[in-house]
């Protein structure tokens, strides 16, 4: 089983907000509103996705959160699985002291906007 992922989501300059979920994570529109505001102004929104009984982390651009967003919207599955999370989102790597290294994410996608 893959268990629950802790599911953060945060904009940069922001405090980092974190919700235990069960096995797949919906899309809330509170914090798609915050995100999308924070990006008209020119920020940069993203989603921090940790798996923590896999030990993996993932960073998902916004271009990805919209996705899923819009297809649960519009009639389809609600929530995003593991397995989207792994082949839409960029892995973290991190050390055994817990650090997260996402810049390299973020380089990432701000080379693909």
């Amino acid at each position: 089983t893959i268990g629950k992922p802790e599911f953060i989501y945060d904009c940069i300059f922001t405090d980092i907000k974190k919700i235990i979920m069960d096995f797949g994570f919906k899309i809330r529109d509170i914090p798609l509103r915050f995100m999308s505001d924070f990006e008209k102004q020119e920020g940069i929104s993203f989603l921090i996705i940790a798996y923590t009984n896999k030990q993996r982390y993932f960073y998902m651009p916004m271009k990805a959160v919209r996705e899923f967003y819009n297809r649960a919207k519009n009639g389809g599955r609600k929530s995003v699985t593991f397995e989207e999370t792994e082949g839409s989102c960029y892995e973290i790597e991190h050390n055994e002291m817990g650090s997260l290294h996402f810049l390299e994410c973020l380089q990432r996608d701000l080379l693909e906007r």
